[in-house]
């Protein structure tokens, strides 16, 4: 997951802009809520949140003002892309790291907390996929939030995800994911997200093919038996690391990646960049919707 800092955006200006555009019964009724909509938002960090209550017809209000596209929404929508682009610098969804945003997720899913449907540190830009997979979900049985929030967790505080390189004698490797389990605040919900927005599968499949480029580059970058052949191995998975690790942080797939791949031994090393050319490596994808750490 990534970090990012809540967008710099005067949500009690941009609720008033949504409800002057309502027509009809739902500006009375959107304005009617407005005061209590606001005090609710104040208190939106703390834990547990528990919905405003709205009537029916208030909460479809406010559903629909998000949902049809009147101008002051567009606006919102717009300058939060812009505000993710500008922190980020690559579009990549905040929750997988692995495909583009082109959604804005609820991190409070909106039938279930239509009052802060329109407001920002509850709309993250997300890829499609990440949004569909979260769904509802929001707390636990026990009442414990389920995921991390990109506005407000720090996604560097507790190192949590794993990555195994396997290297065979034939040189082809296995490339797989876990999370190591913990018991606190973060470690939770990161294990919840790596689950349920099935990261498993495709951390492997990003992370063999990015083994397997690295390999394939490391193959070309040397000619022959060379005695520092080694040496240079290790010294372009440190340079990977310091461009990635700095990025994206230690909780992202190709930070994990190079921190296993420095911990294989020189001999394993040598037999998968000898083997680059051959095969490629292989994304351990068994049981990608299990457990983490299973």
């Amino acid at each position: 997951m990534r970090s990012v800092h809540p967008p710099p955006i005067n949500d009690v200006q941009v609720l008033d802009r949504i409800i002057a555009g309502r027509r009809r019964g739902a500006k009375p009724r959107m304005q009617a809520v407005r005061d209590i909509v606001v005090n609710a938002y104040q208190e939106y960090r703390k834990w547990p949140l528990l919905p405003v209550g709205l009537v029916p017809s208030a909460a479809r209000d406010f559903c629909r003002a998000y949902e049809n596209g009147a101008s002051a929404m567009v606006a919102l929508r717009n300058e939060l892309f812009a505000h993710y682009a500008s922190e980020s610098k690559d579009d990549l969804c905040p929750y997988c790291l692995v495909e583009l945003v082109s959604d804005l997720d609820h991190w409070l899913p909106m039938r279930d907390f239509p009052e802060y449907s329109v407001l920002s540190k509850n709309l993250v830009p997300s890829c499609h996929r990440c949004n569909e997979e979260k769904g509802r979900r929001w707390k636990t049985v026990a009442g414990e939030r389920v995921y991390p929030h990109p506005y407000f967790d720090d996604a560097g505080s507790q190192r949590v995800l794993v990555c195994s390189l396997t290297i065979g004698g034939d040189g082809v490797s296995e490339v797989g994911y876990s999370v190591v389990p913990g018991n606190t605040p973060y470690a939770r919900v990161f294990a919840n997200l790596f689950q349920d927005l099935k990261l498993r599968g495709r951390f492997c499949r990003r992370g063999a093919e990015e083994w397997s480029r690295f390999c394939g580059f490391a193959s070309a970058g040397l000619t022959g038996a060379e005695p520092d052949s080694v040496q240079r191995v290790r010294g372009w998975l440190a340079q990977s690391a310091a461009v990635d690790v700095p990025r994206f942080g230690d909780n992202h797939w190709a930070s994990a990646l190079w921190r296993a791949a420095s911990q294989a031994t020189d001999a394993d090393l040598l037999r998968a960049v000898t083997a680059a050319g051959q095969r490629r490596p292989v994304p351990v994808e068994t049981s990608v919707d299990a457990g983490p750490g299973e």
